[in-house]
């Protein structure tokens, strides 16, 4: 099977694979296309750091405390099964339903005010207020090395294009 991964146009690379065991194992009810497999190695950051205002407030109140947890590591397979829950058909709402989904809406917009304040912004503004030193994200991340250098190379005309969709 030759696949081809593109998004928005981008080609990124061309490859003959099958399935992987855990996409076969995971979806399994057919509402999710396999489309092929991006090699990218993930740079997790650790999060994890050491509270020493607690522990100094510990010692002063001559609590013993050994930490022993630690953030959870990925896993493949957890990966695959927490993104299978997507593989579900469209739910189809009748009125009655529609109505609710309309009224929780409305709550939520009374409750949390920032919702009436939401708007899409221009390109112009959207770029002038991103971090340009971060990662573009996929696939633009495969070729450039931050945002910056991946608007300098593919240019506002494309995101334009790609806003207008």
């Amino acid at each position: 099977m030759l696949l081809r991964y593109e998004r928005y146009g981008i080609p990124i690379k061309e490859l003959r694979v099958p399935p992987s065991v855990n996409y076969c194992k995971y979806f399994i009810h057919g509402n999710c296309d396999f489309k092929g497999v991006l090699s990218a190695k993930q740079r997790y950051k650790s999060k994890h750091s050491t509270d020493f205002n607690f522990l100094e407030f510990l010692t002063k109140e001559n609590v013993e405390f050994t930490e022993t947890h630690r953030m959870a590591t990925l896993k493949m397979e957890s990966e695959y099964l927490g993104t299978a829950k997507y593989d579900r058909p469209e739910p189809h709402m009748n009125d009655d339903q529609l109505l609710d989904l309309k009224i929780a809406f409305e709550w939520a917009c009374k409750h949390f005010r920032s919702c009436n304040e939401s708007c899409v912004v221009s390109l112009e503004k959207a770029v002038s207020e991103a971090t340009l030193s971060t990662s573009a994200g996929l696939p633009w991340s495969l070729k450039y090395r931050n945002k910056g250098d991946a608007l300098d190379a593919i240019g506002k005309q494309v995101l334009d294009a790609l806003g207008k969709k």
